[in-house]
């Protein structure tokens, strides 16, 4: 057999998880999730207006944490981090993260500066998967693996800024389902940051897109 080139690797990784056509119809989403957070339960909304706002509303033993993520920067509300108040994301932070912008993340990458380097392949969950450098068009790098069977997308590693200090964030992906669109994703994911805290999180709600008013992505004072 011949050896899979990035692009023929993408391509099936598309296919599998819907199909180009039905993906790039995907302009905005919000997911409801609960989460096991240390021993604690949460519930977590994603809202994303694809390719360019972000966010995350998370209520946790009693406390409600905002992260937003746009085009230029973001900002977050953290009271277990000491601020009630919407402060700033640093930039470099900001550009870390702005890979949540896209609704499904490899669609049409190379338009947007993006490059895939396959870096051979690697057991995930017991299953052979190819691996991925992924740079994006302002330096930024991080791994993403792709199952070599199911060619979906089943974990990614990057290095994250959390509290002041450079940690490993480890996410694994699972429990794949088809919406009725054809859409297909995954119900289970498992985040490990360096050991410092373990997320995981059940998606319980999909909604594919809805009508977004643009004020939820804009900080308030």
């Amino acid at each position: 057999m011949h050896a899979q080139s990035v692009d023929e690797i993408v391509s099936k990784h598309i296919d599998a998880i819907g199909g180009k056509q039905l993906l790039s119809s995907l302009q905005s989403v919000r997911m409801e999730n609960k989460m096991e957070v240390m021993g604690n339960e949460a519930t977590t909304i994603v809202t994303i207006l694809n390719g360019k706002c972000y966010k995350t509303e998370s209520e946790i033993m009693g406390s409600k944490l905002i992260q937003v993520v746009k085009e230029n920067g973001g900002w977050m509300v953290n009271p277990m981090g000491g601020g009630s108040e919407p402060q700033d994301i640093p930039e470099e932070a900001a550009k870390q993260a702005q890979n949540n912008l896209y609704i499904v993340p490899l669609l049409n990458y190379a338009d947007r500066g993006v490059q895939l380097a396959l870096e051979g392949k690697e057991a995930v969950n017991n299953a052979e998967a190819f691996k991925f450098k992924v740079t994006s068009k302002d330096g930024n790098t991080y791994t993403l693996f792709i199952d070599a069977t199911t060619y979906y997308l089943v974990k990614s590693i990057q290095t994250v800024e959390v509290m002041g200090q450079t940690l490993t964030n480890t996410v694994t992906y699972s429990d794949f389902k088809k919406l009725e669109n054809g859409w297909v994703l995954a119900y289970t994911t498992n985040q490990d940051t360096g050991g410092m805290f373990q997320v995981k999180t059940l998606l319980s709600k999909v909604e594919v897109n809805p009508t977004l008013d643009l004020a939820i992505f804009e900080k308030k004072q």
